[in-house]
């Protein structure tokens, strides 16, 4: 029976390799294969130019927004607004600092619900607001932004927060709030300042080791 089913697949492979049919019929198979591979390499080439044109598209479009708007959009961020953006909307002179104001202070009645890193990063928005309106000598609004500054600082006093494994700027806002704090004894700040330097270094370490063991894996 075995021999009878051998030779009839040797039979049958015989004539599939002279018939014309399945010649041409492989012959299509093969062009089609060859043709879904360059369409395939085709769509993966135009997706990659697609988010290509995305993001050219958005940095476009972020390049042209209204410094305040950028302002407005950031705000709520965790690490707070970037120092380019604060700049360019205090860049002009008049009343311009008091749509910031308005802006800041609509984020500030919500410090309540806030966590550590989102406080950590408001107040950051809020010195570098007031340093720049130090420079302009505009005493109204630093006034403001030195108010706004205490309010957020009674929260970040909360026995609910934990400053553990803080990030690097968290540490880095924290330090800049430790020199600024008035009344706090030379050898506090100092003690104080020592701590976290340490904790941004072994926050490194342990960064770095996660990223090695990722590495090995």
């Amino acid at each position: 029976m075995s021999s009878l089913s051998s030779s009839l697949h040797v039979e049958w492979e015989r004539k599939m390799s002279s018939s014309p049919e399945v010649k041409q019929a492989r012959l299509n198979m093969q062009f089609h294969k060859r043709k879904m591979r360059q369409l395939h390499e085709e769509l993966s080439s135009a997706e990659v130019w697609e988010k290509e044109l995305e993001d050219r598209l958005k940095r476009v479009e972020q390049k042209v927004q209204p410094p305040l708007m950028k302002f407005n959009s950031h705000i709520e961020r965790e690490e707070g607004v970037e120092q380019k953006v604060i700049e360019e909307c205090l860049m002009g002179v008049g009343d311009d600092w008091k749509d910031v104001v308005k802006i800041v202070k609509g984020r500030v009645v919500k410090v309540e619900q806030m966590e550590r890193s989102q406080l950590v990063g408001l107040v950051k928005t809020v010195l570098s607001v007031r340093n720049l309106l130090v420079e302009k000598e505009c005493q109204e609004g630093v006034e403001v932004m030195q108010e706004m500054a205490r309010i957020i600082l009674r929260q970040m006093g909360r026995a609910t927060i934990d400053w553990g494994e803080m990030k690097r700027w968290e540490v880095e806002v924290v330090r800049q709030l430790v020199r600024e704090v008035e009344g706090v004894p030379v050898f506090v700040a100092r003690m104080v300042d020592q701590l976290l330097v340490r904790m941004e270094v072994v926050g490194q370490c342990e960064s770095r080791e996660v990223v090695e063991v990722a590495v090995v894996v």
